[in-house]
């Protein structure tokens, strides 16, 4: 990836100072951030994707950045949400169902998070060759 392509956002950045944030950090206080705190199952699509997709504020950020010689792709996280979506329904059409395996034999690409996810978000059990 040429990373003198992905402009930087100043003002952006998420520690503007590391050792104000260790001062005040308490793990008790950010797992209270994410879903198992409260329901004692980890989601992970959910904590990685759908939340911020939700989140009027994130929904539009980008959540991946796909560069390859021949094709550059940027997806939101609402965007990575309805299409891991649309593979989840997909893998239920099918059959898949909490538990079962999935190997996924493709190259590293936005379809292979989108099918990624989707296995998740059935409850399947995501295995790579990668």
């Amino acid at each position: 990836m040429d990373m003198t392509k992905v402009p930087s956002r100043s003002g952006s950045h998420n520690v503007e100072d590391l050792e104000v944030l260790r001062e005040g950090f308490d793990w008790e206080e950010v797992k209270k951030d994410f879903s198992w705190y409260k329901t004692g199952k980890v989601n992970a699509a959910y904590e990685t994707i759908d939340r911020h997709a939700e989140n009027p504020d994130k929904k539009d950020q980008v959540a991946l950045l796909y560069s390859a010689p021949d094709r550059e792709e940027r997806l939101t996280f609402e965007q990575l949400s309805k299409q891991s979506n649309k593979t989840a329904n997909m893998f239920k059409k099918y059959g898949i169902q909490k538990g079962d395996r999935v190997f996924l034999f493709m190259p590293r690409s936005p379809e292979f998070y989108a099918n990624f996810f989707g296995i998740l978000k059935v409850g399947g059990d995501c295995w790579t060759f990668i």
